[in-house]
């Protein structure tokens, strides 16, 4: 029946009006005779009731094609819940995949899964999976295909495996307090999603055909019908936690605030009011059992790392404003580490309390749709003012570190039909600066305010897309002059003398920034886009949102091949082809760049993909910390992944990553191989290890000022010296992950994560006209007269100046670890039981090989944490 480039008798695939866009009628039952959810669909509650669904059509391999595993569905609803019956028959029954996994992983085990768009407008859909082990995630998944596991709902969901049939059926019952929708007086349609997933052989089916080329995720679901007289639950939950700790860090002798156990209790709460729903919490519980992994920054830019919360991820779409990797709500801002630390603390006449992350007092959220179809999104968010205790020769005083700080976010977004979406977002951060040092040092009031607008044409063949965003920012002569120098901003650097410039007497700085879009996406094979964005030089987010840098335009012209149907020996193949030209304020240019994208998939199921960028015209004005631009020849990137097939119980996957600079300037060459087991149906383990060669000839070291003026030959002035120097750096990492899951509600998960960088710095030189075309005039190379080195320190002369910078050669070893027992005793109740344990070190000094490294880091002080914690969910 199968042949290489699909199905070989024209009946076997269904036409496209038969497949998309499907209708359901759901049918209302009593209240009586409610089924026991145990996953055998047996009881006359399915037998006598309700209808089943057309056969599935298979998306992947072959779109719109029956497939000989049939799957059908069957819906019914009472005053309370809502009950889904999905039977599966699998051809090849011995192959089953009934693995059980982690709650919210959804990667493993055959799987289907039922999404509701409960407003039908196309925008975000709560959607519910289980796998043939009987392990359960809930999400929300957005048009765009985003989603966000971690939106939690407290439903019911069983399997049952039928031998004799070579068959499994999933029983589910989805509470109505667990969704939110709003009925209009006119309608009885929700969106509907209905998926099944083998992986034997990555078959995915659709109830309703969503194309793999579609004009949007919940914009192409097909619609249940029946949904009338729906109960208006009250909606009131509680999810009050207690918790208790044990920490202990390396012995400090002589400090007195290292603690052993602590504790903490709080209470999550939920709200309906009317069409929106108020999430409350008080005295959170922030703490994250997932770690960040481990960084070393040489740049002058922050790192982004994503949220793990659970409060500020749920209803995350709503937030969501972003700009390409800018965004107006960065929810780690919230709760952050503490802006400022006492000085002097040198842990043998000095001593400080330490304080990780700010505490929050309260925050608050308000989400929905009402009947307009209007979305509302409100963040209310209040953290408390920090101080540490801090002892210097015997005599403890106070000092505060963090003022009190009022975070509020705004976001309302209207939608027709899904075709045109026009929306604002407003964000505010403000604090109580009551002390002279939290004057001079921080923002006091940070406001910005964005709008965005989507238009599509032709059934969502075309589009444009825009958005508008404006910052203003106040505070003291002192803060604002640290905004205006700080990485995003450079005002300091001399290639913005004509138009930048540092004012030491504003307090305040405003910006613009947004970009518009218009191009052509959808079911078809050729999409293209036309980007133009802008950032001006005072933009700024960083309060309550994500910038790295400011003062920048750009355009973007992409254009991009997909083939999703199989082709000779490729299932599917994704070609993008893009070039992007940026230039500052100033209107110099600092970057062109032409990137060649290829994704594929084999039919064997090996996955490859290729991304190629070549540059030229790089102008780098953050290399030399708010000191001249700094001109790089052209250059060249390569990301490559090879995996084999996912489906299997082993799966290795190859990673290479290449930069090149094609003057010499600088190599970078990073290879990560890993490894997936699949170990009977309750064990799961990756391995991954890294290594990294950069070969950086141009890197950072220090901007020195003179150190001893001779006067007889010394301006009055003297200038700063940005010193480079050719950086030697390797990185080895290695990061391994254990799970096992004894029950769907029982789980146990081992990470660790030892992680070394270590460099070596020599030829170092003098930046003298780094922004020049011709290469020679960039930099002077100190020779070995010209500098001498003496324990940690160099020193040169410039004249009858003295200038010394301290050698900058690194260790830095880093092991992080932690083992984490979870057991849902009641659902949407959880005990946790946490081990973690931690290791850093940065040492001023080049140690080679990673052998040494690691003696050196198991033989660091480490920290250990013991934490339980234990909520329990409840509802009125």
């Amino acid at each position: 029946m199968f042949c290489k480039t699909g199905y070989s008798q024209k009946d076997s695939i269904i036409p496209f009006e038969d497949a998309y866009k499907r209708v359901y009628q759901i049918t209302k039952v009593t209240d009586s005779g409610r089924p026991v959810i145990d996953g055998r669909l047996d009881e006359d509650f399915w037998a006598q009731q309700g209808q089943w669904s057309e056969p599935f059509v298979q998306v992947t391999p072959y779109e719109r094609a029956i497939s000989p595993s049939t799957t059908k569905v069957k819906l019914l609803y009472d005053t309370k819940y809502i009950y889904v019956g999905i039977y599966c028959k699998d051809a090849v029954p011995e192959k089953m995949n009934r693995f059980v996994g982690n709650r919210d992983e959804n990667r493993n085990g055959d799987l289907v899964s039922i999404a509701f768009d409960t407003y039908h407008d196309y925008r975000a859909a709560p959607e519910f999976n289980i796998n043939l082990g009987g392990n359960k995630t809930d999400l929300i998944v957005t048009d765009k295909l985003n989603v966000n596991l971690s939106w939690n709902a407290v439903w019911e969901g069983r399997t049952f495996i039928n031998r004799a049939d070579s068959s499994w059926t999933a029983e589910m019952r989805i509470p109505f307090n667990q969704l939110r929708y709003n009925q209009l007086a006119d309608s009885d349609v929700w969106g509907l999603h209905v998926r099944r997933i083998i992986r034997r052989n990555n078959e995915v089916q659709n109830w309703s055909l969503i194309p793999l080329k579609n004009n949007g995720h919940v914009f192409s679901f097909g619609e249940m019908h029946g949904m009338t007289d729906l109960p208006k639950p009250r909606g009131i939950e509680f999810l009050p936690y207690v918790m208790g700790k044990y920490r202990k860090e390396p012995e400090i002798v002589g400090s007195p605030y290292q603690k052993g156990w602590s504790g903490n209790a709080g209470l999550d709460a939920k709200l309906a009011l009317s069409d929106y729903t108020l999430d409350l919490t008080v005295n959170p519980d922030f703490g994250q059992v997932e770690l960040d992994p481990s960084v070393m920054n040489l740049t002058a830019y922050e790192i982004f790392y994503d949220e793990k919360r659970p409060f500020f991820l749920e209803g995350k779409h709503i937030y969501d404003f972003p700009a390409g990797t800018d965004m107006m709500f960065y929810t780690r801002r919230i709760g952050a580490v503490p802006s400022l630390s006492p000085e002097g603390i040198n842990n043998e006449t000095a001593f400080s309390e330490s304080i990780r992350n700010v505490p929050i007092i309260g925050a608050m959220k308000l989400t929905g749709v009402n009947r307009q179809g209007v979305t509302l999104g409100v963040v209310q968010s209040l953290t408390a003012r920090t101080s540490v205790h801090v002892t210097r020769d015997g005599r403890e005083t106070p000092e505060a570190i963090e003022p009190l700080t009022n975070f509020t976010v705004a976001r309302i977004q209207k939608n027709w039909q899904g075709n045109t979406l026009l929306g604002g977002m407003l964000t505010s951060v403000n604090r109580s600066l009551n002390e002279p040092h939290f004057k001079d040092n921080l923002i006091q009031n940070a406001f910005t305010a964005g709008i965005d607008f989507t238009q599509f044409f032709a059934n969502r063949l075309y589009y444009i897309e825009s958005k508008g965003m404006f910052s203003s920012l106040n505070g003291s002569p002192e803060a604002i002059t640290r905004l205006q120098t700080n990485a995003v901003h450079y005002y300091q650097r001399t290639s913005g003398g004509d138009y930048l410039g540092v004012d030491a007497k504003r307090t305040s700085l405003n910006g613009t920034g947004g970009y518009v879009k218009a191009g052509r996406k959808g079911n078809v094979k050729w999409s293209f886009s036309e980007q133009f964005s802008w950032l001006s030089p005072g933009f700024d987010l960083n309060d309550a949102g994500f910038l790295k840098q400011a003062d920048m335009m750009s355009n973007e012209s992409m254009v991009e091949f997909r083939q999703t149907d199989v082709w000779k020996y490729f299932r599917n193949n994704t070609i993008t082809l893009s070039q992007v030209n940026r230039w500052d304020y100033g209107n110099r240019s600092f970057g062109n760049s032409f990137l060649f994208n290829w994704r594929s998939m084999l039919l064997n199921r090996y996955e490859a993909i290729v991304l190629q960028t070549i540059g030229w015209n790089r102008v780098d004005s953050r290399r030399l910390r708010g000191g001249p631009d700094m001109r790089f020849g052209e250059w060249y990137a390569v990301d490559a992944t090879l995996n084999t097939d996912r489906a299997q119980p082993v799966m290795l996957m190859m990673q290479y990553t290449g930069d090149y600079g094609l003057k010499g300037d600088f190599s970078l060459n990073t290879l990560a191989p890993s490894v997936t087991l699949r170990l009977g149906n309750h064990v799961y383990l990756t391995g991954k290890f890294s290594y990294a060669h950069n070969w950086d000839d141009l890197q950072y070291v220090a901007k020195v000022m003179p150190v001893s003026i001779s006067s007889a030959f010394s301006t009055s002035n003297p200038v700063p010296v940005y010193i480079v120097g050719k950086m030697n750096q390797q990185t080895y990492g290695l990061t391994m992950r254990l799970q096992v899951n004894v029950t769907p509600d029982i789980s146990l998960q081992w990470y660790g994560a030892p992680y070394t960088s270590t460099a070596k710095y020599n030829n170092f030189k003098q930046a003298m006209n780094p922004e020049s075309r011709v290469r020679n005039d960039r930099f002077h190379l100190f020779s070995t007269d010209d500098i001498s080195a003496d324990a940690n320190q160099y020193s040169f002369f410039k004249g009858a100046d003295t200038y010394t910078f301290t050698n900058p050669d690194f260790n830095f070893n880093e092991f992080r670890t932690n083992f984490v027992a979870r057991w849902e005793y009641h659902p949407g109740s959880t005990i946790y039981l946490v081990w973690e344990y931690s290791t850093s070190n940065r040492a001023g000094y080049y140690l080679p090989g990673w052998e040494s490294n690691l003696e050196r880091m198991f033989g660091l002080p480490s920290t250990n944490i013991v934490m339980v914690k234990l909520n329990y969910f409840f509802n009125l």
